[in-house]
């Protein structure tokens, strides 16, 4: 489906009437009539008899249960909130680990609420509010939809998805942070031992997205990697499997190498720090300019090269160590709304929802088991 790059409407055709009052000759009336008139006459006295066999039969005590039928009202649906109640659940549709979690949001939102004096203009209460953005987020369901499931209008369900979101970013923003190089050498895993001065692990991702009718817009989402329109951003994950960096989004036409140099996430580094990145980010000059280490899997330009034997070596290690930067950003993806085609309208605040899905990444369990660490002797 095509959109511009503005808010606009389309008008609906008027669906006219296909019925034809020409099916029945003027000739022809006086003789349907005199049918009907027929018909209608034999109906009523077949039907006075047996009305009057009805009304004999009748008695008072039926009258009155269906006067107490009538006036017994159906219970009332349980809402959206009081559906999920475990921890499976919650994790279902909001994407968090516990129903905890989900307490300790809602109590953050409503701190914020009344520092700010924040006054609600939805009849839902701060549950349902976090609940239906996190289900937006996590199942990607139309507004409609979501309207249905809390009993508003979808208006109101797009305009609170859009302020909720505002919301919750400020409050989990903290829970994606650049860790201290003293904190990332302590919990180390086996498979950088080889790497251990490894500062940050980089890889980018694309999501797709609603071709847009704009041909500016249309020439920088457009991805020739992927074939299709889409929009991109740059992760960085510790070695331990915590996001600690996360990139603005960017047209799918951008580099990886521009997406680096934009990001400016070498100015973190230290001296003496080493990043992991995959064969596209052609990097080497960034990285001897800021004095940090690159490790990169190599790759040949000419197709009648090979790999020497310690090229090798360096990238299966190099692979083992990368892997669970790849299964971080599958639980990326189990968040629908990264992982369907992204509807133009949320592009504005796409930056925000992607801070968030990373925060609740990073609230979830740990992608590395205990065993996968190095374990201190002392």
């Amino acid at each position: 489906m095509s959109l511009n790059c503005v808010t606009c409407s389309a008008k609906v055709p008027e669906v006219q009437d296909s019925l034809s009052t020409d099916a029945v000759e003027a000739q022809d009336l006086p003789t349907l009539c005199s049918v009907w008139d027929d018909l209608r006459f034999h109906k009523e006295c077949q039907t006075d008899s047996v009305e009057r066999e009805h009304m004999a039969t009748q008695t008072s005590p039926s009258r009155s249960l269906e006067t107490t039928a009538s006036t017994v009202t159906a219970p009332s649906a349980p809402t959206i909130t009081e559906v999920l109640t475990s921890d499976e659940s919650m994790s279902a549709c909001a994407g968090l680990t516990s129903l905890l979690q989900f307490q300790k949001i809602c109590e953050c939102v409503a701190y914020i609420m009344l520092v700010f004096q924040v006054t609600c203009k939805w009849k839902l209460d701060i549950p349902s509010q976090v609940l239906l953005t996190l289900m937006k987020i996590k199942l990607n369901l139309s507004f409609r939809c979501l309207a249905c499931y809390f009993h508003i209008t979808p208006k109101c369900a797009r305009e609170n998805f859009y302020y909720m979101v505002d919301v919750l970013h400020s409050i989990l923003k903290q829970f994606v942070v650049w860790l201290p190089k003293e904190t990332i050498e302590g919990s180390m895993p086996v498979y950088f031992m080889v790497f251990t001065d490894t500062r940050v692990c980089l890889d980018c991702a694309e999501i797709p997205v609603q071709k847009s009718k704009c041909l500016n817009c249309s020439v920088r989402m457009y991805s020739h990697y992927k074939g299709r329109h889409t929009v991109k951003f740059m992760i960085g994950i510790s070695p331990s499997g915590v996001i600690t960096f996360v990139s603005k989004v960017y047209g799918g036409r951008a580099s990886d190498k521009f997406i680096f140099k934009d990001s400016k996430v070498l100015e973190l580094c230290g001296h003496g720090d080493a990043v992991m990145v995959d064969q596209g980010f052609a990097i080497e000059t960034e990285c001897d300019e800021a004095d940090v280490k690159l490790y990169r899997p190599p790759f040949f330009f000419k197709e009648n090269e090979q790999y020497k034997t310690e090229e090798v070596v360096m990238c299966r290690r190099i692979a083992r160590a990368r892997v669970h930067v790849e299964r971080v950003i599958q639980r990326i993806r189990l968040f629908k709304i990264l992982l369907q085609q992204l509807d133009w309208s949320l592009l504005e605040c796409i930056d925000k929802i992607l801070v968030i899905v990373c925060e609740l990444v990073n609230l979830s369990p740990s992608v590395l088991g205990d065993k996968r660490f190095i374990q201190d002797d002392s």
